[in-house]
């Protein structure tokens, strides 16, 4: 059959039956399906596609030319073949269903695979014309794809809050709730049309409606608000939640969607977190108690105490049983519910009822009994009445063990059943295994003691003494070797007992002590010596070496000849390695590892003893970079630092074995050329490196092409003392600088304009002190844990008339190690103690405390001077005035200057050491010193929170002061977290920015009385 044609001109005899078709019909049905934006398809019952319009070759792209019937239309627009068949099935029960019933066919959803390759969704409609028709179909396709993607989000999306972990509520403005997830439906046991009839009150306990304005307020103002709170629900039951209500606007109404986190288990583990802690806190208390007590008497209490206060238990009692009646005697008992006790009769014999109850068990059977269930348990039935009055829900038994056996009984009670979980009881039970640790240290220490006052006596008791004995000890002959050792030699050495018995000395020395203790041991055995004392290395059995110290004595027979040796060996590895550890933060640079200036000062002697040895020459030059302030300041510290550090590294990379590299501090460096020919040698080797300075650096991502102005003294055209040399290339640095920078300079004592400059800098610091214009403020000394004011440290400030406050920075280095300096020394010692008399007057209890120069210390009459100032100022109470020196104050002359501070100290000055740990002291120094206190230098407390090293040094200077019984400040305090770590090393005293700047005297009264300290740190006990 041929496929008519919209398009043809249809004849007289057919227009009767196609009238539908004459020519203003065709041409207005062809517009209308162009007309019509969804894709159209005109098809007979053939099968036949007569017509396509645009838009079904725009979305679908097929023309009548790629398709003519539905057999090619469905092997493009169905590439699959099962899915094709089901398409055709489906399209044909359609109609057939349409026919049967005389209804519009229902439309069809359909994947349609599109000519450019991309698959759409269409709803299929088709329509037959008029009966007289009949055969032609118009089959219109709605694109639905965008539309079954939506429906598959917001149906993605509510599966998505249905399910979701949190409750989640959508609450009107006026506390209503709207709408809910199935999650909170399930959690809190209501239907969904349940919740929409409740308010917030009704589902949380806690919150009074009558707030409820205010809170929507509040959370209008910043849109998210965070609370915890409790939910009830439906059957009367809460738990806690952390709620996040977040404020939207929507078609101009107020919402609140609140996402409802169930925060039980959280709140359960604080809890349990906050009980453990407090054990701890408990089994720490009782151990420190073991350090301080010796008797069960003093140590049982405290047990009790421990356990009720701080692991939150109601009552605790110890018992320990009466060999006569087989009962727990109570020796101490401490909480609510002692009466109980009064009530009760506890037992540890088993044949009685008495006997078989949790501390009867435990001590028999040496085991913790735990009752978690008091009430239910038919171990603790006979005493269900009388726990029933004091509320005792669970409980625990755990023995306390003296030389290995059951020797009391700590019991105690919670209010709570299955109070005591694992954790719980696995502290207790550390709890009592230490007192039963410190029950046996008390027997042990009582027998160290009985055999220590009959050691003399007889060789039995020093047996029993050398057994128990913390310290190595050992005796032994020159034929045998080891005769005896006890186990803490065989401990120290990595040996048992019986591989150290025959072993000489010899076999366990270090090859490098073997001489000096071989001649020490022979001169013993020839009777020159009768005992002598030796600092030694060991090696243990594992190669690792032990450094000790050991005594030694003879013990002769009644011929004098040696029967054997005894030896006490003390281990001292820990505390050389930690003097090491000092000695070499006191020695090197800690950022760039270089040489400071004492290990420089150390090395310069050496250099000049030499060079006058040999007749050589000796350099020093003070090297100082040009325009490091500037990088500081542009790309910070940290940039700085590291620019140092490779500063460093390029010096050390051209300078010989034998030359010193150190660094002062800042950017001043300092370089020592013990053996150069002259002057020319020097320059050259100079030259070098300023060129490897100059040439550009990459640090931290930064191009830093940076120079440097070096002073130069040569011994011996200058002169021979290494401070001098130190202090004249200095200056010679300061004149390089002016000559404009990137250069060096030598030093020349006869034209130096540097002397000059000084001169006039000296001269007008002189007569700001005659014409009044200096003066003294004065920075806090606090108490931080306290609260308490305890000092003000005097500071000098210059008032300049043009030029207003000066620092001591600019103006003390032009005077530094010139008489002046003494003159002005004592100017402060004397207004320093003049304001502090006027404080004792005004009733305002502070010590003052005054820097003192090296030079005044070691200056002839200085002794004097303290003698007469303090009798000048006889309302100052001298024990409240400070003299603070630097590490090198005393470095010259060690034992005048410590004749000096003796002096002061007799007229009731005290003293401290200033500027602690910037690397100049010494242990011994620190010893021979007489001063009371250690101040711990700001460029360390600084960065203590951010550098593991600086906060190394903190705690290693914290420990020495305490080693040494010295007090200890820090200085430099800003932040409160500064503090609170210096208080958790027992550092209680500090200064700082973060306290309070230096004021004048006329504040410093109403600043003590307003001084508060921050709640950190008053807590932090």
């Amino acid at each position: 059959m041929d496929k008519p044609d919209i398009n043809e001109k249809q004849t007289d005899a057919e227009a009767p039956k196609r009238g539908f078709f004459d020519i203003d019909d065709k041409e207005r049905i062809r517009a209308i399906i162009e007309a019509v934006p969804i894709p159209l398809a005109l098809n007979d019952a053939e099968g036949n596609i007569l017509y396509l319009n645009d838009a079904f070759t725009r979305l679908i792209g097929y023309t009548t030319k790629d398709i003519s019937d539905l057999s090619g239309w469905r092997l493009l627009a169905y590439p699959d073949p099962q899915y094709r068949q089901w398409v055709m099935d489906t399209w044909q029960g359609k109609i057939k269903e349409a026919k049967q019933s005389g209804k519009l066919m229902v439309p069809m959803e359909t994947a349609v695979t599109c000519k450019d390759g991309i698959t759409r969704t269409f709803l299929i409609s088709p329509a037959a014309f008029d009966p007289g028709l009949d055969n032609l179909y118009l089959v219109a396709m709605y694109d639905i794809t965008e539309r079954n993607k939506m429906v598959q989000t917001l149906r993605f999306r509510q599966i998505g809050l249905d399910r979701a972990g949190e409750n989640i509520l959508w609450i009107a403005s006026d506390g209503r709730i709207l709408d809910t997830n199935e999650t909170a439906c399930n959690k809190l046991g209501y239907s969904r049309e349940e919740m929409t009839s409740l308010t917030v009150a009704d589902i949380d306990p806690l919150f009074p409606f009558e707030t409820w304005p205010d809170h929507w307020q509040e959370l209008k103002r910043n849109h998210v608000v965070r609370l915890e709170t409790m939910q009830k629900c439906r059957d009367g039951t809460t738990f806690p939640v952390e709620v996040i209500a977040n404020f939207f606007e929507y078609e101009g109404k107020e919402y609140n969607c609140a996402l409802v986190s169930d925060i039980t288990e959280r709140k359960t583990a604080e809890a349990r977190i906050t009980r453990l802690a407090n054990l701890y806190k408990a089994l720490i208390e009782v151990n420190q108690a073991i350090v301080r007590m010796d008797t069960a008497e003093t140590l049982f209490p405290l047990l009790c105490k421990m356990s009720v206060d701080f692991g939150g238990l109601r009552m605790a009692w110890v018992g320990e049983r009466n060999e006569t009646t087989q009962l727990l005697d109570i020796k101490s008992i401490y909480g609510n519910g002692a009466d109980y006790l009064k009530q009760v009769a506890i037992s540890t014999d088993k044949s009685l009822p008495e006997g078989n109850g949790p501390s009867g068990i435990a001590f028999r059977e040496n085991r913790a009994i735990i009752v978690n269930d008091f009430q239910s348990s038919l171990m603790t039935a006979r005493w269900h009445e009388a726990a029933a009055h004091f509320d005792w829900k669970s409980c625990g038994a755990f023995p306390i063990l003296r030389n290995e056996k059951p020797f009391a009984i700590l019991t105690v009670y919670h209010d709570q059943k299955y109070a005591f979980d694992e954790e719980m009881t696995a502290l207790l039970e550390e709890m009592v295994r230490d007192v039963s640790f410190a029950l046996d240290s008390f027997d042990r220490e009582n027998l160290r003691q009985i055999a220590q006052e009959n050691l003399n006596a007889s060789e039995r008791h020093f047996r029993a003494y050398f057994e128990r004995s913390m310290v190595g000890m050992a005796a032994t002959s020159a034929a045998k070797g080891m005769l005896e050792v006890n186990d803490a030699l065989c401990k120290m050495l990595g040996y048992s007992r019986k591989e150290l018995l025959g072993k000489t000395w010899a076999e366990l020395t270090h090859p490098d002590d073997l001489e000096v203790n071989e001649d020490l041991f022979g001169r013993v055995l020839r009777g020159a010596l009768e005992e002598y004392e030796i600092d030694k290395r060991f090696i243990r059995k594992d190669g690792e070496i032990v450094y000790v110290h050991i005594a030694v004595r003879a013990v002769r027979n009644d011929e004098g000849a040696v029967n054997y040796f005894v030896a006490i060996i003390n281990n001292v590895t820990d505390a050389r390695n930690k003097q090491r550890e000092l000695e070499q933060l006191a020695h090197y640079d800690k950022l760039t590892g270089l040489p400071n200036r004492a290990l420089l000062n150390d090395r310069l002697e050496m250099g000049l003893a030499q060079v006058k040895r040999t007749g050589g020459s000796l350099a020093v030059c003070f090297m100082d970079l040009d325009g490091f302030k500037p990088v500081n300041d542009t790309f910070g510290h940290e940039t700085g630092d590291a620019l140092l550090v490779e500063i460093a590294k390029r010096i050390i990379a051209i300078s010989r074995a034998t030359d010193t590299v150190a660094r002062l501090g800042g950017d001043e460096f300092v370089l020592l050329f013990p053996e150069i020919s002259g002057e020319e040698e020097c320059r050259h080797m100079l030259s070098r490196i300023m060129e490897t300075i100059r040439l550009p650096l990459n640090v931290n991502g930064y191009e830093i092409q940076i120079s440097a102005s070096i002073g130069i003294s040569i011994y011996p055209e200058d002169v021979n003392d290494g401070e001098s040399l130190i202090r004249h290339a200095d200056q010679a640095m300061y004149i390089a600088k002016q000559m404009g920078r990137n250069r060096m300079h030598f030093f020349d004592a006869a034209n130096d304009q540097l002397a000059q400059i000084r001169s006039e800098g000296l001269s007008r610091v002189a007569m700001a002190l005659e014409q009044d214009e200096l003066t003294l403020y004065y920075q806090p000394k606090v108490n931080m844990q306290s609260g308490k004011v305890v000092g003000m440290e005097a500071l000098i400030r210059w008032l300049h008339p043009q030029r207003g406050l000066i620092p001591p920075g600019e103006f003390l280095p032009l005077i530094e190690n010139s008489d002046f300096e003494i003159r002005l020394s004592e100017w402060v010692i004397s207004r320093a103690m003049t304001q502090l008399s006027a404080w004792r007057t005004a009733g305002l209890d502070l010590t003052v405390s005054v820097n003192l120069p090296a030079r005044h210390l070691q200056s002839h009459g200085f002794t004097e001077f303290i003698a007469s100032a303090v009798a000048k100022h006889r309302n100052m109470d001298a024990n409240s005035f400070e003299l603070e020196i630097l590490e090198t104050a005393a470095l010259g002359d060690m034992g005048s200057a410590i004749q000096r501070m003796q002096g002061c100290i007799a007229q009731g000055i005290h003293f401290s050491i200033d500027d602690f740990g910037t690397g100049y002291a010494s242990l011994a120094y620190l010893r021979r010193l007489p001063a009371r206190m250690i101040k711990i230098d700001q460029i360390f407390v600084r960065d203590m929170l951010d550098d593991e090293d600086d906060l190394s040094i903190v705690e290693g200077v914290i420990g020495l002061a305490r080693a040494f019984k010295k007090d200890v400040i820090a200085e430099g305090v800003e932040t409160v977290g500064q503090g609170i770590r210096l208080l958790g090393f027992g550092c209680k005293l500090a200064q700082g920015y973060g306290i309070a700047r230096p004021m004048e005297a006329g504040l410093v009264p109403e600043w003590v009385r307003n001084y508060r300290p921050p709640v950190e740190w008053r807590s932090n006990t």
